[in-house]
């Protein structure tokens, strides 16, 4: 097996004009172009007939590579993922349901209507190479998929030739099978957990002490679990990836599950005793600066609050 290269449209595909009008009275009517197979408008429109036919031969050559990976890789579900069928009544295709175990996801509805299923989209390191060879395409190392590309990147076939297109989906099913193998890893380390009866949403210095030893991470200090803490719920709350220290360890499952117990605990304590910035709300875990109307947990912090009362302190009625 190999690339396919110059690959032309099949049978039954042509390229049409759609005639539009501007105004309600038919007036400034312009035209777009667009590829139809078998009747059926496919992808997008374009203002000129050459960017549909290169759109069109963009499809096909797509097309094709998926041939060669169903031949590569078939239907081989690996994580525990099953995939089937389900008829829908008055259509005359079923929709496809999913159950994904180590996600979480049960019976989930594809937006996937065929007769054929829908193609393997998690992969094991193994299928990511299979299928990587099987298109003369050279596969990453698992070290270096995730980056920003990986995530955000939109890599359409309107604007990215098929090639790079197909280049990011093997890429990022292969970060879908990653996912899975950290999740089922991080459930075995879980259930270590709960063996030992530490899997707590709050705890002590020393049960936390012993959760770390058990999970194989060093004992990190208070003020840094709650940093990662804080991290951890800045990613998932508002999408921003903070530029810290403790980057790292907020990406790590267990290590935040573990800070977040502690965080959760050290929260109740600064409650019961007061002790917050009265400026950011953070939780203070050293001694803190007094600040002239209150306490903080920087300089910076300090400086704001030295001639005025922390907006925190007003609103929480701290004073």
């Amino acid at each position: 097996m190999a690339y396919p290269q110059d690959v032309s449209m099949p049978s039954g595909w042509e390229v049409r004009s759609v005639q539009y009008a501007r105004f309600k009275d038919g007036s400034g009517a312009f035209t777009r172009w667009a590829v139809y197979v078998d009747g059926r408008p496919r992808g997008s429109e374009f203002g000129e007939q050459a960017r549909a036919g290169q759109h069109a031969r963009r499809l096909a050559e797509a097309d094709a590579v998926d041939a060669v990976l169903e031949a590569a890789i078939g239907q081989e579900y690996h994580y525990g993922i099953r995939v089937w069928p389900e008829p829908v009544p008055g259509r005359a295709l079923p929709t496809w349901r999913k159950t994904d175990p180590h996600l979480g996801l049960r019976d989930y509805a594809f937006a996937w209507y065929s007769a054929d299923p829908p193609p393997v989209y998690a992969y094991t390191r193994v299928q990511y190479e299979r299928a990587c060879a099987a298109l003369e395409l050279g596969p990453a190392p698992d070290s270096g998929l995730g980056g920003y590309g990986d995530a955000y990147g939109d890599f359409s076939l309107a604007e990215y030739a098929p090639r790079d297109v197909i280049t990011m989906t093997l890429r990022r099913r292969r970060i879908a099978g990653l996912e899975r193998e950290q999740a089922a890893a991080a459930g075995r380390r879980r259930q270590q957990l709960r063996d030992a009866g530490l899997d707590k949403k709050a705890c002590t210095r020393e049960e936390f002490e012993q959760a770390c030893a058990i999970m194989g991470v060093p004992p990190l200090p208070d003020g840094t679990c709650v940093a990662v803490t804080s991290e951890a719920f800045s990613r998932q709350y508002s999408g921003v990836f903070a530029v810290s220290s403790v980057g790292s360890l907020a990406s790590d499952e267990i290590v935040r599950k573990l800070c977040f117990a502690r965080a959760t605990t050290l929260e109740h304590e600064a409650d019961a005793a007061g002790h917050h910035c009265d400026e950011c709300g953070v939780i203070i875990t050293g001694a803190g600066l007094a600040a002239s109307f209150g306490l903080a947990c920087s300089p910076e912090h300090y400086a704001d609050m030295a001639d005025r009362p922390g907006w925190y302190a007003t609103r929480s009625s701290r004073r």
